[in-house]
């Protein structure tokens, strides 16, 4: 029997769960595996079409691939802080910088305040 293989990527939340919603979704033709097309049910691609009448006829099977990128630990941790840049931001205003930098940082905002 002939094995395609439907490669699934889900999108994954902050906290590195796969959600329902598909990122990305391909099959691999078992003949080449580097040829690769998409899911195509309205006709416009003959070889999602070939792989249809082959399992219609019971010579083809699917087989699914979960091919999400589940982030690690650090990843999703570092997902959830805030950016250097807001980090810096805060500091500066909490007045946290030595005086000679937070004169540095006054000029630039002076010289280019926000709108």
């Amino acid at each position: 029997m002939i094995s395609y293989e439907k490669h699934i990527t889900y999108r994954v939340d902050i906290n590195g769960q796969a959600t329902d919603e598909i990122e990305m979704l391909y099959y691999k033709h078992p003949d080449n595996l580097d040829r690769t097309f998409p899911e195509a049910p309205d006709g416009n691609n003959r070889h999602y079409d070939a792989m249809i009448n082959e399992i219609e006829r019971g010579v083809a099977e699917i087989v699914e691939l979960d091919c999400t990128y589940y982030p690690n630990y650090a990843e999703i941790r570092k997902n959830k802080y805030p950016t250097i840049g807001d980090q810096l931001d805060a500091l500066y205003h909490a007045g946290i910088f030595p005086s000679d930098m937070a004169a540095k940082l006054k000029a630039i905002k002076d010289a280019d305040p926000k709108e």
